[in-house]
């Protein structure tokens, strides 16, 4: 969704894939590193509104806001795996 200047390098984290009653989550996991957030540019049509937080602002977040249920799904995956903790500061 997100794409980062020319000559960035992406690197592929792991994949995150959980089957529901209602729906399917397929979670991959890419590391691209920018130096400012507006390095960042959303694909028009793909991201309505983004921001970057720390994790205890997510956190905080998950805890008040409506999150799709799928994605905070992939989320407890992720930190599950280890991913959460590996790789995000």
């Amino acid at each position: 969704l997100g794409l980062a200047p020319a000559g960035a390098s992406v690197e592929f984290m792991r994949e995150v894939t959980w089957l529901g009653s209602r729906n399917r989550v397929l979670l991959s996991l890419y590391r691209v590193e920018v130096q400012r957030d507006e390095d960042v540019r959303f694909a028009d049509g793909e991201v309505v509104w983004g921001a970057f937080h720390t994790l205890a602002e997510l956190r905080e977040a998950m805890e008040r806001e409506a999150f799709v249920p799928g994605g905070l799904k992939a989320w407890s995956e992720a930190e599950k795996g280890g991913f959460v903790q590996r790789y995000l500061r």
